[in-house]
């Protein structure tokens, strides 16, 4: 928490841009320092002014980035402040299907092939209607090569990894076997 609120004091006062990745998951106390940047144009810390010279006015050139999840992901958790209010959000979509597949093999390892594959049955969750992104791809490949399993709709470890990180358990095994099956169906 200290030397958070150092950076928050330091960007403020210098003019630098804060970038604040997965802010969705900030405590209340971060959301309320920053409405006072932007509010006011301090940044205010009574009990430590005196001492830490915590009273700063922002710096014409300072800005903010802050990144968070998709919004299915955290709509429920985050609790709407003033400072919400003071946002531009900017939707992005995913990577093309090229990149995620060169994403996946870079950070597993995994054979090209396999990667677009395991892009598809990824892809294949999202049109189901769950809310997954790359780190979802990256975690089946890295699944796949521990535990030696293979990208066929017939493969236990294939099916249990796409339940588990997908979020196809709702339904059974014989859903995500179906899903599977549909996204590889092209490929196979």
């Amino acid at each position: 928490e200290g030397s958070f609120k150092e950076w928050i004091r330091k960007a403020c006062r210098d003019g630098y841009t804060l970038v604040y990745d997965n802010f969705s998951c900030a405590p209340l106390w971060v959301n309320n320092l920053l409405l006072s940047i932007f509010e006011d144009g301090v940044l205010n810390q009574p009990n430590k002014c005196v001492q830490h010279g915590w009273n700063v006015k922002r710096h014409p050139d300072f800005h903010a980035i802050f990144t968070s999840g998709s919004e299915e992901n955290t709509e429920n958790k985050i609790p709407r402040t003033s400072l919400y209010d003071r946002m531009i959000t900017i939707k992005l979509g995913h990577y093309d299907h090229d990149t995620e597949s060169a994403i996946v093999r870079a950070k597993t390892g995994i054979r090209p092939e396999d990667a677009g594959r395991i892009v598809d049955i990824v892809r294949a969750a999202r049109k189901n209607g769950n809310s997954v992104t790359i780190r979802a791809g990256i975690a089946l490949g890295r699944i796949l090569v521990a535990q030696k399993g293979r990208i066929h709709p017939d493969d236990p470890v294939l099916l249990e990894s796409c339940s588990d990180i997908l979020g196809f358990d709702m339904e059974g095994n014989g859903k995500v076997r179906q899903i599977v099956e549909r996204a590889l169906i092209t490929l196979t």
